[in-house]
């Protein structure tokens, strides 16, 4: 989509799964011909808030925000440390690399494994790093094993792997001159749950926000999820005052998309010699 006046959004991403941020050097890209902004966390904490944590059905699990910007570390490849806005995609280009962010590299966790086992925490005030403890028990299971005739059982490993949709993500938005309604068009798959992350995130009333989908095809899940692109996107078309556009590459997508986590699970199956199920147990 296409809008006449459109200015063209790049966000400057993390190279670290793990680092803390000492420094975040703006001003050779800001002083780029061409380029109309170039923030970090710092230049946009009037606003814009964190996306908070959404947990299925009734589950709770422990509260935390993902940033729209991070500001003192970065958690993962590919999390948002700054953006620039520029006239054109060539101009962007160039200022996105004219950024300079110093890292400070910190222990990375690689697996469920490491993330059960480790000291290091995802979030600081947490004691380990469980996002969202669940569980379920139905029956004797003790008493089911032990009366089955065949109990068999493993340990299974499901490798992360990446969703590739197949268009990329895609922003643009606006501020309507005569109703003052934030517009936004993106490429992702539940608008309502955008909306109020914007509203949210802008302190904005939602019924101020209209986020537009069209077609989307192919989107294989992680478009379900909110991200921080499409918020930063709103909230520089409300700071310019003017259209803003962002196109994710497919290198951001394999970094920054939400894809699919890795699986570890021990399980086991207590049998009746007749084939019934008589015992199930995973975790």
């Amino acid at each position: 989509m296409a809008r006449v006046g459109a200015a063209h959004l790049g966000v400057v991403r993390s190279p670290h799964a793990h680092a803390r941020i000492t420094s975040i050097n703006l001003a050779a890209a800001r002083k780029r011909p061409g380029v109309l902004a170039a923030w970090s966390a710092a230049d946009l904490s009037d606003v814009a808030r964190g996306i908070p944590a959404a947990f299925g059905g009734s589950h709770k699990g422990r509260p935390f925000a993902v940033p729209i910007l991070a500001t003192d570390r970065v958690r993962y490849v590919g999390e948002a440390v700054a953006v620039v806005v520029a006239g054109d995609v060539h101009t962007l280009a160039d200022a996105l690399e004219a950024v300079r962010v110093d890292y400070v590299p910190l222990p990375a966790l690689s697996s469920v494994e490491a993330a059960a086992a480790s000291k290091t925490r995802v979030h600081e005030p947490w004691p380990d790093n469980t996002t969202l403890p669940v569980g379920a028990k139905v029956g004797d299971p003790e008493a089911a094993f032990a009366g089955a005739d065949v109990v068999v059982g493993g340990r299974f490993r499901h490798g992360r792997l990446a969703a590739v949709p197949i268009e990329t993500r895609g922003a643009i938005a606006w501020r309507d001159p005569d109703s003052d309604a934030l517009v936004l068009w993106a490429s992702i798959q539940n608008p309502y749950r955008l909306r109020d992350a914007i509203a949210t995130a802008l302190g904005r009333p939602a019924e101020t926000v209209r986020v537009h989908v069209p077609d989307v095809g192919g989107g294989f899940g992680p478009k379900g999820d909110v991200y921080p692109d499409e918020i930063l996107v709103a909230a520089a078309a409300l700071k310019l005052n003017r259209p803003v556009k962002w196109i994710e590459s497919r290198r951001e997508d394999f970094m920054a998309l939400g894809h699919d986590r890795e699986q570890v699970h021990e399980a086991r199956i207590g049998l009746a010699r007749d084939g019934r199920i008589v015992a199930l147990e995973t975790t």
